[in-house]
């Protein structure tokens, strides 16, 4: 329960809050790199999937549109460092 209200917590709202709480750009992602890596047919090595993985999001990245929300981005990094702050508090702790 406590990961669904992670957004809540942080204090983030509105469009931004909207775009985070779905998964659809991970799964646009990979889509992407899905189409980009079809006609592979055998992956010789680590580096050879990580080259491909790479131009795959070299190429999607011409079709991304801006983050709605993207304005609030500033609140959620400071909310995040806060909370990684108040968590390295209470190990020390």
């Amino acid at each position: 329960m406590d990961e669904t209200l992670t957004l809540i917590r942080l204090g983030v709202e509105d469009a931004l809050y909207k775009t985070l709480r779905t998964t659809n750009p991970i799964e646009n992602l990979n889509g992407r790199i899905a189409v980009h890596t079809r006609n592979v047919n055998r992956w010789r090595d680590g580096q050879m999937v990580l080259r491909w993985i790479a131009a795959s999001l070299n190429e999607a990245r011409r079709g991304f549109r801006a983050v709605r929300g993207y304005r609030d981005m500033n609140r959620l990094v400071v909310a995040l460092a806060t909370l990684a702050a108040s968590a390295d508090k209470l190990e020390v702790a």
